[in-house]
């Protein structure tokens, strides 16, 4: 590193300016803002410059020969003074400095100056000064220090909050174990009287006497109903419930559940029904009886707060997993909804949104209290919507597990059933598809009108050879006053489909009245999957053998041998069921190797081949077809493609390979319909 001198930095002649010329010196510090002092080891100011005199407002005459420490009024040092250490020590000296008589704060740097023999003969003193610095870290201290104290506080306050919710806790457990226990104990005498009053009824009374009895059985119910909730509210509290976990029917609880609430809807005249979405499976393991305690819950209240509309019950899949599935409930109505700042009281217990609604249905305000305690129980979430059409919407989901159910019956087919057209008249668009997503379970072709549409809607079909099977007419299209009689249309239309009547039970429809206008039979609302599925079967063989009779219409098959080549089993079976149907003997391969083996060994009529499987796919298989492989006794053989890929060019590459046609995943009866005309022998491609 260069060093620099006086020399190296000025000629001579300013280098000697510069050691002459105090003034120049004193113009030098006279700009620095610091105050910069010159004192002698006596202490005694040699020099002061202009930030310092203006800061004692003093002349350089008035300051000159005194001591700095008389300058403030003293007569001996400052404690500590950094300038006489520095004469002292002869070492720089640095430090902050407070001076209570100017109520400023310095830093303070005090630098000796020596001779050539090594002995001072002044000290520079710069002081800055740091007043604000120093007032802001003292607010900052006293913050810091309050901040402490709040903390200290915070936590004392905090620590007893902890002791007071632990003695609640424990309070709330032991008053929700009292609950349970006196609950349990009142059931006991409960039982007694009801039972009794039962017995008494079935005695000779008179008609006063069986009327207070009557009464007091109705009384009775009603508090054993409180008891319930009390009890089960009391065992969530005090963590005393569990959970049952056990096979159950989904499908018959849902339908259970709707019946029963179309019996109290129906004293208001209310549409219910239930929708169970077709990928939702019928058999789970879980708790039934919580799950239908929830649901009645929410069914129950969707009666209570609906005076006109419907109320519907709908399941769908939330999140389908390998081993459990999320499942997810919704109960809708057309209700008195609930208004946006009362929505957070709905699942508080022993509330409810308005005083007036306790006066006016009753109840105790635990029902959705306990609806939620028992969903969180399962491991689910409960909550509320409005209604799109009004009212309200109240949704949970809960987890519950799997049960693998292999057999045929509970695929989404039944061999019987498939494609069969159906007709749905009338109705509300929530009925309709209550009814619709039944059908579509196994895969019937449906379409709908209204009651003016229908004589239309038959006469289309019958034209297109797809007649209806079965017409369901939904009661409330078939007013009283003006009943829609089946035998008004003409003959030809009536004569080939089943018509029934959907209604509630309480229409009272007379079977006599009923047959003469036409219909086949009655069928209570709501629907039940089992009973509509016994109906469509016995309407669909009498339509079909009418339709035959009338049309002499055969099977397209006609007894041919198919060769269906498929690896998805439930793909297997879908269209095996659906080409028996259509009159055909099937045998079926896994692989394309498993169907070289069956066609080298017996004779088919024609081919389903898959185009996408393991181990052989359908197009190497259908070349090695063409060259005759391993004798095969027929290389000329129909060959039908079956593809889920639509992509440009799947087409091309099948004819390519040697395939005769080609059809798209999922399989409709109509188009296997039409590829046995098109294919066997007497059809359009001999």
């Amino acid at each position: 590193m260069t060093e620099f001198s006086n020399d190296t930095l000025f000629d001579d002649g300013a280098a000697a300016m510069w050691r002459q010329d105090a003034g120049m010196l004193r113009a030098v510090l006279d700009v620095i803002p610091d105050i910069v002092s010159v004192q002698s080891p006596q202490l005694e100011i040699l020099f002061y410059n202009k930030a310092g005199l203006d800061f004692l407002h003093a002349s350089s005459e008035g300051t000159i020969g005194r001591n700095c420490y008389a300058l403030l009024g003293r007569k001996e040092p400052c404690d500590d003074c950094l300038s006489l250490k520095a004469i002292r020590t002869g070492n720089a000296q640095e430090g902050e400095k407070y001076v209570p008589e100017l109520d400023v704060w310095f830093e303070v740097r005090a630098i000796p100056v020596k001779d050539d023999a090594g002995s001072v003969r002044c000290v520079v003193e710069q002081l800055r000064d740091c007043t604000a610095r120093k007032r802001n870290e003292e607010r900052l201290a006293r913050v810091l220090e309050e901040l402490e104290a709040k903390n200290a506080e915070l936590a004392e306050t905090s620590a007893t909050a902890r002791m007071l919710a632990l003695r609640a806790e424990e309070s709330s457990r032991a008053k929700s174990a009292f609950l349970a226990n006196m609950s349990h104990e009142i059931r006991t005498p409960m039982n007694g009287i009801l039972g009794m009053v039962e017995l008494l009824l079935d005695t000779g009374l008179s008609m006063e006497q069986r009327d207070f009895g009557e009464t007091i059985s109705s009384s009775a119910d009603h508090l054993m109903e409180l008891l319930d909730d009390l009890l089960d509210f009391s065992k969530i509290e005090a963590e005393r419930l569990t959970l049952e976990s056990a096979p159950f029917n989904l499908q018959e609880l849902v339908e259970d559940l709707t019946v029963q609430t179309a019996v109290k809807g129906r004293e208001k005249n209310l549409d219910v029904y239930a929708v169970v979405e077709p990928d939702v499976p019928a058999f789970f393991r879980g708790d039934a009886s919580r799950l239908r305690q929830v649901l009645g819950n929410l069914l129950s209240n969707a009666v209570k707060f609906t005076d006109t509309g419907e109320i519907s019950l709908a399941v769908s899949l939330a999140q389908d997993g390998i081993l459990r599935t999320l499942l997810r409930f919704e109960v809708a109505d057309t209700g008195i909804g609930v208004p946006e700042e009362k929505k957070e009281l709905l699942f508080r217990p022993f509330s409810q949104v308005d005083a007036s609604i306790t006066r006016r249905f009753g109840g105790t305000g635990l029902g959705l209290a306990i609806s939620r305690g028992l969903v969180e129980l399962m491991g689910g979430n409960i909550g509320m919507k409005d209604g799109q059409s009004g009212g309200a919407l109240f949704w949970f989901e809960v987890p519950l597990d799997k049960i693998d159910h292999g057999d045929i019956e509970d695929l989404p087919v039944d061999p019987n059933l498939m494609n069969t057209p159906v007709l749905l008249v009338g109705g509300t668009s929530g009925w309709r598809r209550s009814v619709t997503t039944h059908l579509e379970r196994w895969l019937c072709a449906v379409a709908s009108a209204e009651r003016e549409g229908v004589e239309a809607c038959l006469a289309g079909a019958l034209d297109a050879e797809r007649p209806f099977s079965v017409v369901l007419v939904d009661g409330s299209s078939v007013p009283e006053d003006t009943p829609f009689s089946p035998r008004a249309l003409p003959e030809r239309l009536r004569s080939v489909s089943s018509f029934y009547l959907l209604d509630y039970p309480s229409r009272r429809w007379r079977r006599a009245a009923l047959s003469d206008a036409g219909y086949a039979d009655f069928v209570p609302k709501p629907v039940k999957r089992n009973a509509l599925k016994n109906l469509l079967l016995s309407g669909t063989e009498r339509a079909g053998r009418i339709y035959s009779e009338n049309t002499g219409a055969a099977p397209a098959g006609r007894k041919a041998k198919v060769l269906l080549v498929e690896d998805s089993e439930v793909n297997r079976k879908v269209a095996s069921v659906m080409l028996q149907r259509l009159g055909c003997s099937v045998s079926a391969a896994h692989d394309g190797f498993e169907a070289l083996d069956l066609l080298r060994r017996e004779a088919f009529d024609l081919v389903f081949m898959d185009v996408q499987m393991p181990v052989l796919d359908g197009i190497d298989a259908v070349k090695r077809i063409r060259s005759g492989y391993r004798e095969i006794g027929r290389p000329d053989i129909p060959v039908i493609a079956m593809t889920a890929r639509t992509a440009p060019g799947d087409r091309e590459e099948c004819f390519a390979a040697g395939m005769d046609d080609y059809i798209t995943k999922p399989m409709k009866m109509n188009v296997l319909e039409e590829i046995l005309k098109k294919w066997l022998p007497g059809g359009e491609a001999q």
